[in-house]
Order: structure tokens, then sequence, then C-alpha cells
């Protein structure tokens, strides 16, 4: 049963999931601006209760299509989060990830 929450209850709920919904994407951001190793990043509280798929795709050269292959190549499901990973979990997202960014990048398109 869900229990009764008085409205300053509420609003202090509230108020708490905006500041953490706030610091995840302050994080992300950080995270595609290159601001932090991978490894590192791991380690953060902020990264942890993030699921794996959207830690990924925080990465410059990691979307939507290489984050599933990272997953299937390590193993991991799409729905875990990262503090529920095993240490071989971990080191493999990290060599995926660096191996992805140690890749060069597409080349300009010409103007014609």
């Amino acid at each position: 049963m869900i229990p009764e929450l008085t409205d300053e209850q509420r609003a202090a709920a509230l108020k708490k999931a905006m500041q953490a919904r706030t610091a995840r994407k302050e994080f992300r951001l950080m995270l595609k601006a290159g601001g932090m190793e991978v490894g590192e990043a791991l380690e953060q509280p902020v990264a942890k209760r993030m699921k794996i798929m959207m830690f990924l795709m925080s990465f410059p050269k990691v979307g939507r299509a290489k984050a599933l292959d990272i997953l299937n190549a390590v193993g991991i499901s799409q729905e875990r989060r990262v503090s529920g990973l095993t240490e071989r979990q971990r080191k493999g997202v990290v060599e995926q990830v660096l191996a992805i960014q140690a890749k060069p990048g597409a080349k300009a398109k010409k103007e014609a």
C-alpha cells in the first residue's frame, strides 16, 4: 500500500527528484564534452544510479547502435544499472569505450 504524503512531503520529494535529474543531466553533458575518462566516470555516485545504456550514450562517439554493440560484446542487459555491473563487465565497458574513442572520426564532407 502506498503511504499518504502530506503536501510538504510531496513537495520535498518532487524537489529531491528534480535535483537528481538535474545532477544526471549535468553529468551526462560533462561526459559528452569529454570532461572525464570512462573508468573514472564509472565510480561516480551519480553514474551508479544510471542505466548502463544511458551512461554509454553519454560519451562522445557513442550513440544507440554503438552502445548496444558494447552491451552485447560484454554481455550486459540494457536494463542494468551501472551499480550492478561486475568487475569483468566494468573492465569490458572501459575497453570497448576507449577502443571506440581511439578510432579516427569520419572525414568531413567536402563542399561542392
